[in-house]
């Protein structure tokens, strides 16, 4: 991060791979020191993902989320991002944000 500036994110946004009839609990964004803090909603489900060989057993699917946020994270802090379910694959992010003066 350049001296001098803060890192303000304006919206956070991605997708988590769970199991095929496992629901999202969370989606929790914090910085590192656990001061700011945004639940973010799950807004929606993929279609099944099938096992490799098998198209008759889904296995996943992605639940997508993304929301206008307001964080401001300092210089050398970093920013963590959590989904809560009963088995979590990938996690996806992107972040949209500018950098401002101090």
């Amino acid at each position: 991060m350049p001296a001098g500036k803060v890192l303000v994110v304006e919206h956070i946004s991605g997708s988590c791979q769970v199991g095929e009839n496992d629901v999202v609990d969370q989606i929790l964004v914090q910085d590192d020191t656990g001061e700011q803090s945004v639940f973010l909603p799950v807004q929606f489900a993929s279609s099944p993902i099938f096992a490799a060989g098998n198209p008759a057993a889904p296995r996943a699917r992605s639940r997508q989320f993304g929301s206008p946020v307001r964080l401001y994270i300092a210089n050398q802090s970093r920013i963590n991002v959590n989904a809560g379910a009963g088995t979590t694959g990938n996690l996806d992010v992107a972040i949209v944000g500018q950098f401002v003066d101090v």
